[in-house]
């Protein structure tokens, strides 16, 4: 009665919804939606072994996804030693170049969560046949982290043309995210 209470007074006073947390029980992925947030679960598919959607509740086919996939070539790696990795050159000559067979990169940066290092990049998914045209609307920022355990990756897609609004609402979600340790 009292969390209602609350919830009802917030609303009237056009305070943002408070956003629920979610583990997943195997991984210990975890995530925290920012405020007028929702995340949900999503089925799990290779290489993912848990995934979750982070939207807002008037998205449809914008917004997040935190999933993470297990690594088992990472177990006998240090936090540090895979921030190096990920920071080095060759790997994000790597994964960029991987990328851009589907997406023109047009962005990327280090990303720093806590002790861990990863790698942001956004851009546009490449025009090609069977792509459709809606495609060319949107933009998307990825965040790739690697721990012990495997790699969380979150993948925001927005509008283009409000994408910078959005922007650090997505950081927020990547923010939000715990990756299993």
């Amino acid at each position: 009665m009292r969390v209602t209470m609350m919830a009802a007074a917030l609303c009237a006073l056009g305070g943002a919804a408070l956003a629920q947390p979610m583990r997943d029980p195997t991984t210990g992925l975890s995530v925290t939606p920012p405020p007028n947030y929702q995340a949900s679960v999503a089925p799990p598919r290779a290489p993912y072994a848990a995934i979750f959607r982070v939207r807002r509740p008037d998205d449809r086919d914008t917004g997040c996804q935190v999933a993470f996939a297990e690594a088992p070539g990472n177990a006998g790696l240090s936090q540090d030693r895979l921030n190096e990795t990920m920071q080095s050159p060759e790997w994000r000559d790597t994964v960029i170049r991987t990328m851009s067979a589907l997406y023109d990169i047009q962005q990327q940066e280090t990303y720093r969560q806590g002790e861990v290092a990863g790698l942001l990049m956004e851009g546009m998914i490449r025009p090609r046949d069977g792509i459709p045209a809606r495609a060319q609307q949107i933009r998307t920022l990825f965040v790739v982290l690697e721990t012990p355990r495997g790699r969380t990756t979150t993948v925001c897609v927005g509008e283009v043309s409000g994408f910078a609004e959005r922007r650090p609402e997505f950081l927020a979600v990547t923010k939000g995210a715990e990756s299993p340790r």
